[in-house]
């Protein structure tokens, strides 16, 4: 007579299921490679205008002073206009989809809506700069020939100038908003998961709740 299997129980070693909730999806690690990437490089923006600013010293407060700076050395007039902080926030895009795949099995509700927040502040963003078109009134500037030209150019910068980092327009504090809004959304999901350390995750939802 056979001995039942059932009075043997199988002690054969079975792999340790893991839980969907912790881990990122190893098919998508080229898209977190890319996202950690475009962070080091949002990271070195900063670093690069806060340098700049210190060695430049303060930029023009007037229409006028930004048109000179522009025509005599368009370079730094971008610089002074924050131009890195296009490419930051275009490095943005790819970090907030890298950070919605990484988290989105510990909350796919929560993540959804914080990329799309991410997503329409970056649209903000991009849609309320005005870097390149104060660019171009300041060539305008310098090619016009009547007093009404210039005066009608002075009054294009300085609605241009509404759309600046340097004066925080209104388009740019629906950005930063939403982004804020966005990032600390994904903060208190870091803590839920187990993708991301406690550390990380806390220091990120300070930093965009300080925003």
């Amino acid at each position: 007579m056979k001995p039942s299997n059932r009075a043997f129980p199988d002690t054969r070693q079975k792999p340790m299921e893991t839980s969907p909730i912790g881990t990122a999806d190893a098919r998508w690690k080229g898209i977190y490679i890319v996202g950690a990437a475009a962070a080091l490089l949002v990271g070195g923006c900063f670093v690069i205008e806060l340098i700049g600013v210190i060695t430049t010293g303060l930029p023009p407060t007037t229409v006028l002073g930004w048109f000179t700076l522009l025509q005599h050395d368009w370079l730094r007039g971008l610089f002074d206009l924050f131009l890195l902080d296009l490419v930051a926030v275009a490095l943005y895009i790819p970090l907030y989809l890298a950070l919605n795949m990484a988290l989105r099995r510990a909350s796919p509700l929560f993540m959804a809506i914080a990329t799309i927040l991410a997503l329409v502040g970056i649209a903000f963003y991009f849609a309320s700069n005005r870097v390149f078109w104060m660019l171009s009134l300041s060539d305008q500037y310098a090619a016009a020939t009547t007093g009404a030209q210039r005066a009608s150019l002075l009054a294009a910068g300085q609605a241009a100038l509404a759309g600046l980092p340097v004066t925080a327009g209104t388009g740019l504090y629906v950005a930063s908003t939403l982004n804020a809004v966005a990032g600390l959304i994904i903060s208190v999901v870091m803590l839920r998961s187990r993708v991301f350390g406690n550390v990380t995750a806390a220091v990120g939802t300070w930093e965009m709740s300080s925003n």
